[in-house]
């Protein structure tokens, strides 16, 4: 038991009002409620096991059908380490090489693409932007297959040459699944199912199939303008609901299961290689490999991601391995509050954790000069030297600072001592932002390195 929850059971023994004041179901449903989150489910491993599952509110607005450990919700761009996984198993069976060319297989790819290779595309430095960003944000109904949806991916225009940086793309992974198929001669939700959710004791997942009755599977919803209400999610076709990046439907214990099994070995060999970030061609660390981000979260070393699908779908997973502890959130919101959720269960189950308060800010000039470099971002729409982390493209970072009404100092870290790195730098602190849309908010941590640069911007 981690010395935060030893503390925690014997206050709750000494004072029992305290467990219903500061618990974990108090704590869970405040922040539920004031982000307007219909349901969710949690899950908690520690060295190997899972030792805390959870649910809260409805799968079903329209039913009141309540969420249970089975409840079904899409896990969005968390589905990017199946794939990650899926072609790592192909490697390790001599089928696929990081250095295999895309051209391998596939044709009549633009000159830009020239140099592509399965590194490139694992490691998201292929120079494609996201094209969920390109797809208008609503419903998608042009009813792609994998031969459109690769004439798509070569419409694209580059963000920066193959190799040279970091940009979050899904294409990418996308095609990592084609791959899989053409190498394996199934279908990816096949191999996936025989490779990785059999052997892991995945019973509870699998690739979205739109008509499909499955058992427990949750609506999906959204915010509307007002940002109170609810609405459903928007549609989008089969194809792109089963998409490689994006298309598994799971339980968080399902997903704890996974973690689980992938740390044990059960998946592929040498797992620690998942969690070590591919480069770029002059040697940067990416701090992205195989579907996780390589980022710190609060100032720990941490191995993450998120998930988030217009169909109304949010999700997280973060991995501290000092500590050996996942954490995993999915719920039925797109946009719901996933770093308060998290945050929650972090305080009570990983030692060391702290989550940004506000404070007095000791150094209101480095604040100051923070903010004007953002609003300069936006107004510019270029990179200030203050800012090195270059990973969403400038016309993305512009596009989203330039809705902000107002920045508010929520927090500051001295990461010395931490471990905690990014682009294979040492952190030094933190600064952490309040961002003000209007009708909706975001906190935002702005990591420094020794230089005083933002090196990374994340949770």
């Amino acid at each position: 038991m981690s010395r935060s929850r030893t503390l925690f059971v014997l206050l709750s023994l000494v004072f029992p009002g305290l467990a219903v004041a500061t618990g974990l179901d108090t704590a869970m449903k405040k922040v539920m409620k004031e982000g307007h989150v219909p349901g969710l489910t949690f899950a908690v491993t520690e060295n190997g096991k899972i030792i805390k599952t959870g649910h809260y509110g409805v799968a079903s607005l329209e039913l009141r059908a309540p969420c249970s450990d089975a409840t079904r919700f899409e896990i969005a761009s968390m589905s990017k380490m199946f794939a990650g996984a899926a072609a790592l198993i192909l490697i390790d069976e001599g089928l696929l090489s990081l250095d295999d060319p895309v051209s391998k297989f596939f044709t009549g790819l633009p000159a830009t693409w020239d140099g592509m290779t399965v590194r490139n595309l694992l490691g998201m430095s292929t120079g494609l932007p996201e094209d969920w960003n390109v797809i208008p944000w609503a419903d998608v109904l042009t009813n792609y297959d994998e031969n459109s949806m690769m004439e798509e991916f070569k419409s694209l225009k580059m963000l920066s040459g193959v190799g040279e940086e970091f940009h979050y793309s899904s294409p990418g992974y996308a095609m990592i699944g084609m791959i899989v198929e053409k190498i394996s001669k199934q279908p990816l939700k096949v191999f996936v199912r025989d490779h990785i959710f059999r052997p892991a004791g995945m019973t509870e997942s699998s690739y979205v199939d739109p008509v499909a009755v499955v058992p427990g599977r949750a609506d999906g919803y959204q915010l509307q303008n007002d940002g109170v209400h609810v609405k459903r999610g928007y549609y989008v076709t089969p194809y792109m609901h089963a998409r490689a990046d994006a298309g598994i439907l799971s339980t968080a214990r399902d997903f704890a299961r996974w973690v689980v099994a992938l740390r044990a070995g059960r998946i592929v060999k040498n797992p620690d290689r998942i969690f070590e970030p591919f480069r770029s061609r002059s040697g940067v660390p990416l701090d992205y490999g195989y579907g996780w981000f390589i980022s710190p979260y609060r100032g720990l070393r941490a191995f993450q991601h998120t998930g988030g699908y217009r169909t109304g779908f949010s999700s997280d997973v973060v991995y501290f391995p000092a500590s050996d502890v996942s954490v995993t959130v999915l719920t039925n919101l797109s946009g719901a509050p996933l770093d308060d959720l998290v945050d929650v269960l972090a305080q009570m189950y990983v030692p060391g954790f702290h989550a940004p308060k506000p404070d007095v800010d000791k150094d209101k000039a480095e604040t100051g000069k923070l903010i004007a470099a953002l609003k300069s971002l936006a107004k510019e729409r270029r990179y200030p030297d203050l800012i090195q982390d270059h990973s969403m493209s400038v016309e993305v970072a512009a596009a989203r600072l330039g809705a902000v009404k107002e920045y508010r100092f929520a927090g500051r870290y001295d990461l010395s001592g931490r471990g905690a790195t990014a682009l294979g730098v040492p952190l030094t602190s933190a600064i952490a932002l309040e961002l003000d849309f209007g009708k909706s908010s975001h906190e935002l941590l702005f990591y420094f390195d020794k230089q005083g640069h933002v090196v990374h911007i994340g949770d």
